[in-house]
């Protein structure tokens, strides 16, 4: 268990380390959306493509960091460890890909996510547990139904490829 956590945390530092390099190339979306940012440069992808890259980016990581500052029993934490190891992973392959397709990633959560955050940090103990299961499952499906659909009308070969290795 000792490897493992060293590993994970070892994920996460790199995580954090990444985000400076991409922070600089960020300018203010001319329609005031603070929220995201993009590129001076002309994007290399249709706007559908780059909606799906911004929406698959919001928020990975929060719920799991909650799992492993609030939860309740060692299973909600370790899932959490869990989930950072594995969100940290998809979110440096997805900042690439991103990058390259030069799409700009939000800095920060979209309402929805924020709110959903807020609303479990409020919880502790089974509470929290429970809240935290069922969103983690709700966040799940969600994301394989929206992965699934992104699929079925996209024609972009670097894209699709990143979206089938996270669909099982």
């Amino acid at each position: 268990m000792e490897a493992k956590a060293i590993k994970t945390f070892a994920i996460v530092g790199l995580f954090i380390l990444y985000l400076p390099a991409i922070a600089q190339f960020r300018a203010p979306h001319p329609a005031g959306d603070e929220r995201i940012a993009y590129s001076s440069e002309t994007v290399l992808v249709s706007a559908a493509v780059a909606d799906f890259l911004v929406n698959a980016a919001d928020g990975r990581l929060e719920g799991a960091k909650l799992a492993v500052k609030n939860g309740a029993s060692k299973e909600v934490r370790a899932y959490g460890f869990e989930m950072i190891r594995e969100d940290s992973l998809f979110m440096i392959e997805l900042k690439d890909l991103a990058a390259s397709k030069r799409v700009v990633l939000p800095v920060s959560l979209s309402s929805d996510r924020e709110n959903s955050c807020a609303s479990l940090e409020k919880r502790s103990g089974k509470d929290f547990d429970d809240k935290f299961i069922k969103m983690s499952i709700a966040d799940h499906e969600r994301d394989l139904k929206e992965f699934r659909e992104f699929l079925s009308h996209i024609n972009d070969p670097d894209v699709s490829a990143f979206v089938r290795k996270y669909i099982p």
